[in-house]
């Protein structure tokens, strides 16, 4: 795991404490953040692109939505305890779609087509 990647609070913590100014990213929900693996796991790839943002994640593969309001009130503590500067939250995937989802997910041979969007700078 990435110097800027987290799963647990005291790791985090002790982050903050030494890269302060440091912007901080929570990633809640299913397992978006985990999928799908390999050298594009954006769970691994999200730290090593934005190297000076501390990234926790609290996604966890397989949880359907439903879980969200048992940990709702965790997750507002933890944005304001921790002063997060960004959530990224995913969630839906696995509650729509099931083990057919794999047929639709490019392999990582395939090319990528970026669509004829102009997406302007990414401001990280």
């Amino acid at each position: 795991m990435a110097v800027n990647n987290f799963a647990r609070y005291r790791d985090l913590q002790s982050a903050i404490d030494t890269h302060q100014k440091w912007p901080r990213v929570m990633c809640f929900g299913d397992s978006w953040f985990q999928y799908p693996g390999e050298s594009v796991d954006i769970q691994k790839q999200r730290p090593r692109i934005f190297k000076k943002s501390l990234f926790f994640n609290e996604g966890v593969a397989g949880r359907p939505s439903k879980m969200y309001k048992r940990g709702r009130d965790r997750v507002a503590r933890a944005l304001q305890d921790y002063g997060f500067d960004v959530l990224l939250l995913s969630m839906g995937g696995n509650d729509v779609v099931g083990e057919e989802m794999a047929e639709f997910v490019k392999r990582k041979d395939e090319p990528q087509s970026f669509g004829s969007r102009d997406w302007g700078v990414i401001p990280w």
